[in-house]
């Protein structure tokens, strides 16, 4: 066999052989420990968007000064919250939804058609079901994300958010009580 026949097989192989243990080629398992990173920069950012609409309606269609004042906060501090977390999910290839999910929509739409008391005990009911979501997300972030900037921004979100459910379950108990 030629010398140049030997090379050509030694190129070939090196190809098949020595480059996967050099070249590191895209790995499908990447991707399975990004999925968790993916899935929290979507869910935080549509819990964020929902929290923005809803407690702007929120401001319209209560009596209660609790409420307003509630929502109110939740506008500011999930406006502030979706660009951290924009800001922290920069320069990688996440996805940021600019909506909220059917199923927010049709929790908008509900919400909507109800006024006052009503109105007050479905949102709050909604709001300590949603904040007890986050915490429970943004904690598991703060643990299991890969991405650095994501963990830390889970980790220093994680007592605003608290601090919210604690005020929703309050006010809950508020609005519940004059439901009577």
């Amino acid at each position: 066999m030629s010398t140049r026949a030997i090379a050509a097989i030694v190129a070939l192989l090196s190809m098949f052989v020595i480059a996967p243990a050099t070249v590191r080629a895209a790995d499908p398992r990447d991707d399975d420990k990004l999925a968790f990173d993916k899935r929290f920069v979507k869910e935080a950012a549509e819990f964020s968007m929902c929290e923005n609409e809803i407690s702007r309606l929120a401001k319209e269609q209560s009596n209660s000064d609790g409420v307003k004042h509630y929502a109110e906060l939740m506008i500011g501090g999930h406006k502030k919250l979706l660009e951290e977390l924009r800001d922290a999910a920069h320069g990688h290839e996440y996805h940021i939804p600019d909506a909220m999910t059917d199923k927010q929509r049709d929790t908008y739409d509900r919400l909507k058609r109800l006024k006052n008391t009503d109105f007050d005990v479905e949102y709050m009911s909604g709001q300590v079901q949603d904040q007890q979501n986050l915490v429970e997300l943004f904690e598991r972030a703060a643990k299991e994300c890969q991405d650095k900037s994501l963990r830390e921004f889970a980790d220093r979100k994680v007592p605003m958010l608290k601090e919210h459910l604690d005020n929703a379950k309050e006010l809950y108990r508020k609005v519940k009580a004059k439901e009577r």
